[in-house]
């Protein structure tokens, strides 16, 4: 049995249940109750519901064989994880989305040079942030934001740091992006050392094969919530 994390919350929860049940899996829960059993023909296993952002880090320390959240995630919080399939979907879209440096439609900067010293800015992937400013030489100020960045700027602060899948909340709030950080999708993480289990390493490469597989048979419709 294979222990699994799960993303919740948003339609990106939604759309991973679905992808399961596409790949013949049969998802057994509980009202009110986080865990929950997926039979696939490889077994039985046991997969917990959680937000995305501690599913790289739950992994890499082992407490969880494998797990699908944004490759955004296992990027910030630089878990020692392995991406063992790419699955293409997001919250709203197939396809990648964008972590973005942006401002308001106002501001006259285009890109990341341009940006003066000792700017703050208000970032949902801090650690990330500063690696791009620290590889150009920019010294800036990054205040940690737990989501919905575009929420205070350019009231509270000048730059942000969001993740945008269409670009659709940017330009409603009068917002611009300047610098694409990061692209991502929705991946299939691993532990290592689980890779490294002969029995372990067959469930997961099982796994893998039904989800790749089932990919081509997901409802590519996009939900009504956009980002």
């Amino acid at each position: 049995m294979l222990r699994i994390a799960l993303p919740k919350g948003d339609s990106l929860e939604e759309r991973t249940l679905e992808l399961f049940k596409a790949a013949g899996a049969t998802v057994v829960s509980e009202p009110r109750k986080y865990t929950i059993k997926v039979l696939l023909n490889s077994g039985a296993h046991e997969a917990v519901i959680m937000r995305s952002r501690h599913i790289p880090t739950l992994v890499a320390e082992g407490r969880y064989d494998v797990g699908i959240c944004g490759e955004d995630r296992a990027e910030e919080t630089g878990a020692h994880v392995q991406v063992v399939a790419q699955l293409p979907y997001n919250r709203a879209t197939n396809g990648a989305v964008r972590v973005v440096l942006f401002t308001d439609k106002g501001n006259k900067v285009r890109r990341i040079a341009q940006i003066p010293p000792g700017t703050r800015i208000f970032s949902e992937y801090p650690k990330l942030t500063r690696r791009v400013f620290r590889e150009r030489n920019i010294r800036v100020r990054v205040i940690d934001c737990a989501g919905t960045a575009e929420a205070h700027v350019p009231r509270d602060y000048p730059y942000g740091v969001c993740v945008s899948e269409t670009g659709a909340t940017l330009a409603a709030n009068g917002l611009k992006p300047i610098a694409t950080l990061f692209e991502s999708t929705t991946v299939l993480i691993a532990n290592p050392r689980a890779l490294h289990d002969q029995f372990k390493s067959g469930e997961i490469e099982a796994l893998r094969q039904s989800l790749v597989a089932a990919m081509e048979l997901m409802d590519v419709s996009t939900p009504s919530r956009h980002t």
